[in-house]
């Protein structure tokens, strides 16, 4: 999409934050912020968990700014210097801040980082994720760069620096020599980018290690750092891993964040205990079964299974290494010869649950290729696992086995790429899966997003959840979007049913239903809304 308007859009997040955003859908960022209503990378929800009071932060490479905001709103006592050298979402990020009221807390530097002090050509492009340092083609900016070592001591001398999330595209090796001091003494918390593009920065580790540092993955499920180990990882989906020293490894572990390996050696299953499978059959998507008795766990292995699942994920208590343990246990109750559907759904959750997406996929996509609806196979019943514990939010429309059958299908088109922005040619995907009662308000958002980009008429027939303010956080974008939707399939409708020989406007598109001639003229609407209504 090529738009001419240049005024940003302002796209709430789920968390409150409000983002100024390229008016373009070909912009990731803003792809992303009203298909998920957050950034598509976990370690997003581990910022929360690091922000302690006494303690500042820095977002090195910076861009429009979801680490920085999401800095800034969780450490009200904290500040935050946000670090973006190249001009256009600089100006985006500092109107977000001031959007959001963190002026006090949080300073947008116009600047990066390097070895030591100089300027720099930044290859710059309209996906400003990839803005880079030389290298690359299209326009150029002359930017300054600043030593991180010399940088504080000029702005933030004494100050306690606990947190950074460093992604430079590529430039981290440098940056991590011109702050060797600061990372060496304050010992921050770091989250770095491991895969630049394709490219997998093994040699990286190295270099955080010769200053001390351990290598850890973030859980979101769990929200708890696990150990990495780059010889047996799955490295497909690793875009980020986090640095710990020693010192704040022991920190994070009293806490409850992190599990070492010496930990993981010993894995000690507790005692499961009922609180957890009540609160976890409470949910809404289980609510109307009720939690069964103890007596009615002792006597089913699937029961035990469930209940040390949901003691993982909220029994009090526990220690990291005991909520593993009762994962790794739960998933040892489930024989893969003889398991139902149900069951090795089960084993999908836990296997994303510790980070190893890809056999959570290839596993997930056995499992519906086998899965097929109306099939006559044995009934697990609930309680029921799903792959990912926010699906329990979604109260079933149709039968408990419909219901866990669409929940792995969205959970295999949906985890397959970040973002659907990375899937040209998916709308038909979110089109199949809008068609069941179950489906969630993120697979409406993508469907429409898809269609949108790949000049698609969608058809609003079975949307439920959009454009409610009780699903989403921008109700005005998704209104503009489905009356532009209705207008689009009205022309294609009338132009199909014009009379033979009457000039058609219509033109070919390869797997597309009624498609009218540029369906984005259809929209214009949407890029002609004033910012002050994308705030409503």
């Amino acid at each position: 999409m090529n738009l001419c308007d240049t005024r940003p859009w302002t796209v709430q997040l789920a968390s409150g934050l409000r983002l100024q955003l390229p008016p373009s859908l070909s912009s990731l960022s803003t792809y992303v912020a009203l298909e998920q209503e957050r950034w598509f990378e976990p370690e997003i929800s581990l910022v929360r968990h690091l922000m302690q009071p006494g303690e500042d932060a820095l977002d090195i490479g910076a861009n429009h700014g979801f680490y920085a905001l999401e800095m800034a709103r969780c450490g009200p006592d904290s500040h935050v210097w946000a670090f973006e050298p190249t001009q256009a979402p600089r100006r985006l990020l500092t109107g977000s801040v001031r959007d959001n009221g963190f002026e006090e807390r949080l300073t947008v530097v116009p600047a990066g980082l390097a070895e030591h002090d100089c300027e720099a050509e930044f290859n710059v492009s309209e996906h400003s994720e990839f803005n880079q340092r030389g290298g690359g083609t299209g326009a150029v900016e002359r930017v300054q760069l600043y030593a991180l070592d010399g940088f504080l001591e000029r702005h933030a001398p004494g100050r306690r620096i606990g947190f950074v999330k460093l992604d430079a595209e590529g430039e981290e090796p440098r940056i991590i020599v011109g702050g060797r001091r600061f990372f060496t003494e304050q010992q921050p918390v770091v989250v770095f980018e491991l895969k630049h593009g394709a490219h997998v920065n093994l040699a990286l580790l190295q270099q955080w290690r010769a200053l001390g540092y351990g290598m850890f993955r973030w859980s979101e499920p769990l929200s708890l750092l696990l150990p990495f180990d780059e010889s047996e990882a799955e490295l497909d989906f690793a875009l980020n891993l986090v640095a710990v020293t020693p010192r704040r490894q022991a920190e994070l572990a009293a806490r409850g964040l992190l599990l070492t390996l010496e930990a993981m050696a010993s894995r000690p299953v507790p005692a499961v205990g009922s609180e957890a499978l009540s609160i976890w059959c409470a949910t809404p998507a289980l609510a109307d079964q009720g939690a069964p008795g103890a007596a009615a766990v002792q006597a089913s292995g699937w029961l035990q299974a469930v209940a040390a699942v949901a003691a993982a994920h909220g029994q009090a208590g526990l220690s990291p290494v005991e909520r593993v343990a009762c994962l790794m246990a739960a998933n040892d109750k489930v024989d893969p010869r003889t398991a139902t559907p149900e069951e090795m759904v089960l084993r999908v959750h836990v296997l994303h649950a510790l980070g190893r997406q890809t056999a959570a996929l290839k596993l997930a996509g056995a499992v519906l290729q086998q899965w097929r609806p109306g099939a006559a196979q044995a009934e697990v019943g609930l309680p029921a696992v799903p792959p990912e514990r926010t699906d329990l939010r979604f109260v079933p429309q149709g039968s408990p086995r419909d219901w866990l059958r669409q929940r792995l299908a969205e959970y295999v088109t949906r985890r397959s790429a970040w973002s659907s922005y990375f899937q040209p040619g998916s709308a038909a995907n979110w089109a199949a899966l809008i068609t069941r009662p179950d489906h969630s308000p993120e697979i409406e958002r993508r469907y429409l997003l898809t269609h949108l980009v790949s000049d698609r008429v969608p058809s609003t027939s079975a949307l439920r959840w959009l454009p409610d303010a009780a699903s989403t956080a921008n109700t005005a974008i998704w209104q503009v979007l489905i009356d532009a939707a209705h207008r689009a399939t009205a022309t294609a409708v009338a132009a199909t049913a014009a009379p033979r020989g009457a000039a058609k406007t219509t033109r070919p598109h390869t797997g597309s239903p009624l498609v009218s001639p540029g369906v984005l003229t259809e929209f214009t609407a949407l890029f002609e809304l004033p910012n002050t209504l994308l705030r409503t």
